[in-house]
């Protein structure tokens, strides 16, 4: 008769959370963590670290630890799910940012920064893996990019980060978030005179005509970013502060 478990740790509730579904898909397979070991190649330690609820484990231990359960895909997913809210609850929560209301670089590379910190913090080699590889995802990049001393150059490497964040490509966010880094660009290249008053207009219809129930939303930002180029005061102010990041 194996040794009975410790109890988990709920200290973070999110994280004990993800123990107890770990726990409860390995009595529901009947293997013990041994047995989960030989199957894995993990170790029964690290396995019954990841239940423990003091820690949150490593994707790769997630996802071997239920495949050896027979758990299937969908139990997977929504462990990961788990695993990712239990990342992100340890390290401090993260802002809410929405993709919609980016339109001036700064905002862009702080928002950047707010979806890699609500995607659980993701190390760099994860973000990688998940984008398709280092050519599509140099790991010099995403430090640059994090610490806010680039945006991404093109929109394929854009594409790349936000899936490194767990962005899955095809869905409406994933959509979002590219239209974010194009409207950024152009904000950037936009001047005071009449063609950056006529881009701005242009930009406040099609934006409010694709996203109606947040019109009213759209349309104080559009105006707030036509101001701060108009004036200089919000990109001066921020420059002055860290001349270091994005504007």
């Amino acid at each position: 008769m194996g040794r009975t478990e410790n109890p988990v740790d709920h200290s973070v509730p999110s994280r004990g959370e993800l123990a107890d579904f770990l726990r409860a898909e390995r009595r529901a397979s009947g293997l013990t963590y041994d047995h989960l070991a030989e199957r894995t190649g993990v170790s029964a330690a690290t396995l019954k670290r990841a239940a423990s609820g003091r820690v949150v484990p490593a994707e790769h231990t997630v996802v071997s630890f239920l495949s050896a359960c027979a758990s299937g895909p969908a139990k997977i997913t929504l462990a990961l799910s788990m695993r990712q809210r239990a990342r992100r609850d340890e390290r401090g929560g993260g802002a809410r940012v929405n993709p919609l209301l980016i339109f001036a670089p700064y905002e862009l590379a702080v928002g950047l920064v707010a979806l890699h910190k609500n995607a659980g913090s993701p190390s760099y080699r994860e973000m990688t893996r998940r984008a398709g590889g280092s050519h599509l995802l140099p790991l010099s990049s995403i430090s640059r990019i994090l610490n806010r001393r680039t945006l991404p150059v093109s929109q394929q490497q854009m594409a790349a980060f936000i899936e490194g964040c767990g962005v899955r490509a095809g869905t409406k966010a994933h959509d979002e978030w590219l239209a974010a880094w194009s409207r950024s660009r152009e904000i950037k290249e936009l001047r005071t005179g009449d063609n950056y008053v006529e881009t701005i207009e242009h930009m406040m219809l099609n934006m409010a005509q694709e996203h109606s129930s947040r019109q009213g939303a759209i349309r104080r930002r559009l105006r707030q970013v036509a101001k701060s180029i108009d004036s200089g005061l919000v990109l001066a102010a921020v420059q002055a502060a860290a001349p270091h990041l994005i504007l």
